[in-house]
């Protein structure tokens, strides 16, 4: 567990360093709004916006996966149920007499 905080920490060094060098403002425009933000927060800001909607991507296509394998199954079982059973012949084996007994 140590480990991974430290390594948390060797990876904030960086990000810090960009927050601290990219503190300018930057203006942005969509539609009829107007903000003024600094460039390290528009980026944190795209970058979590990217892993968001990666993130539902792949639970939109993981739902998608499911739900084929449960129509898939649901097929088959139902085609299963409405064949009808074959009868099972199994071949028994002649009983042989014992050893010794002599029929007269």
């Amino acid at each position: 567990m140590k480990w991974k905080f430290i390594i948390g920490l060797i990876l904030l060094i960086p990000v810090l360093i960009f927050a601290v060098q990219n503190s300018h403002t930057v203006g942005i425009r969509f539609v009829q709004w107007e903000y003024e933000v600094p460039v390290a927060l528009l980026a944190y800001v795209s970058l979590a916006l990217g892993m968001i909607l990666g993130i539902l991507y792949s639970y939109v296509g993981r739902v998608r996966k499911n739900r084929n394998e449960k129509r898939r199954q649901q097929a088959a079982s139902e085609s299963v149920a409405s064949a009808e059973p074959a009868t099972v012949q199994e071949d028994v084996p002649e009983q042989a007499e014992p050893v010794g007994s002599d029929k007269i």
